[in-house]
């Protein structure tokens, strides 16, 4: 449980190292300015600035009566001079924290106090795309999400456009591997993140939905040759298999010899079949 804390709580100072601001402390005869900060969160940075003189910002128990700082927190002691003229730190832990200048203390002290990091739900930064794909090919569904304690994730499917959603064992990563399957066709997939330190704290992404495109759909991709499987879904089409040449095809099938047969043809706009004189096409029964 302490390695999981541990985990987390370096999740949510990377997260918030890119909002963070930098408190800036000077450091003179005989005070720290501002004395009191309040309203700091978890990913500031205190930056003393040495103006003048000898000091220290120290906050360690141990090392000076009256210092003290939140369970948890990393001590600090460093001396402040016209040769280290500053110092940082960066905050991990909310509470108060009350700090000294050794030499000076205990007059010149000064505080920051720390608010507690409030778990909100998941923002989403990225949602899955939709695909029109064959069947036995493999599409990837992608999203993201970020929250202050970092995000788990589950995919989830939906058969009825959205109406229920049923979690998909094992899709936990942020990209789901899905293989398609010929019944899939306008299948909706999402991915609802939860946040680590609270996950009753969730956000869904967008849909993104699966067209599943029938065996016997000329896709072109290879080249214009009919015999090339790879230019179809499902591969070159048999007597059986109804052919669909679409429109938005990059090219026209062409049969450079042999015999091939098809249930039917269904003809995009501006697309032909192209057959040489040595070669047939048998089509219907």
């Amino acid at each position: 449980m302490r390695k999981l804390f541990s985990v987390i709580a370096a999740m949510v100072i990377f997260l918030l190292r890119s909002y963070a601001t930098v408190f800036i402390v000077e450091v003179k005869n005989y005070e720290f300015t501002p004395m009191n900060i309040l309203n700091v969160h978890i990913g500031d940075t205190i930056r003393w600035s040495w103006v003048n003189g000898n000091h220290t910002t120290t906050c360690d128990p141990n090392e000076q009566e009256g210092t003290s700082l939140p369970a948890g927190a990393a001590t600090w002691s460093a001396s402040l001079s016209s040769n280290n003229k500053t110092f940082e730190y960066t905050v991990t832990t909310a509470g108060v924290y009350t700090y000294m200048c050794i030499p000076h203390a205990p007059d010149m002290y000064g505080t920051f106090t720390v608010a507690a990091v409030t778990p909100m739900p998941p923002v989403i930064t990225s949602h899955p795309s939709s695909f029109a794909a064959c069947a036995g090919t493999i599409v990837p569904f992608n999203a993201s999400a970020t929250s202050c304690c970092g995000t788990t994730v589950q995919w989830q499917v939906s058969m009825n456009n959205g109406g229920m959603w049923a979690d998909i064992p094992g899709a936990t990563n942020n990209t789901y591997q899905h293989t398609v399957l010929p019944p899939e066709n306008n299948y909706l997939y999402r991915a609802v993140f939860s946040n680590t330190a609270n996950p009753s704290l969730k956000t869904a992404t967008n849909p993104g939905s699966l067209t599943v495109i029938a065996n016997g759909t000329w896709l072109g991709v290879s080249d214009n040759l009919w015999s090339n499987p790879a230019n179809w879904c499902g591969g070159v089409p048999t007597a059986s298999t109804p052919v669909v040449i679409p429109a938005s095809s990059p090219n026209s099938p062409t049969i450079v010899s042999g015999i091939y047969s098809c249930a039917s043809v269904m003809l995009g706009a501006g697309k032909t079949i192209n057959i040489n004189p040595q070669a047939r096409l048998n089509v219907g029964p």
